[in-house]
């Protein structure tokens, strides 16, 4: 786990590589859990000091040394949604959910997103899939689950 700071982004915070990636994928690709755990972090971490470009190049570069490791999909699916490219943010958010398809961060990202797109439809099933992680899950992130509600709350305003 990293020393930085918990952020209040609906992005995971320090995760741990091995849970996420292969043994093969680490030798394929020669990077480290550590290393990749950090270079998200930075990503992490440029994104939410609003250095979207920096964060963009190193989450593009962890989804190809590190295909299987989920949050950087996230964090090149904010970036895009920030820059107002929601198509190919949603793409990132499907290929996070293929991962896992229980990514609790990636269905709420996704539900933001397609509340975004006016994609109502998709917005109502993230949210759903969502709800069900939630529930299951007590101990869940306040952050996470903050951001939960709100996405309910702009779903059932629209």
């Amino acid at each position: 786990m990293s020393d930085l700071p918990r952020s209040n982004s609906a992005l995971p915070s320090a995760v741990s590589p091995s849970a996420e990636r292969s043994d093969a994928t680490i030798v394929r690709k020669n990077y480290t859990d550590e290393e990749v755990t950090l270079i998200y972090e930075l990503a992490r971490l440029s994104f939410e000091t609003g250095n979207h470009r920096r964060a963009e190049t190193l989450a593009r570069g962890l989804v190809a040394v590190a295909p299987d490791f989920i949050p950087s999909y996230l964090v090149l699916a904010a970036v895009l949604a920030f820059a107002k490219s929601y198509d190919q943010a949603s793409d990132y958010i499907q290929s996070a959910l293929r991962l896992n398809e229980d990514s609790l961060e990636a269905q709420l990202l996704g539900a933001s997103i397609y509340l975004t797109q006016g994609n109502f439809t998709m917005a109502g099933t993230m949210l759903g899939e969502a709800s069900e992680g939630v529930k299951r899950n007590e101990d869940i992130d306040p952050v996470l689950r903050n951001f939960y509600e709100i996405q309910l709350a702009r779903f059932e305003g629209r």
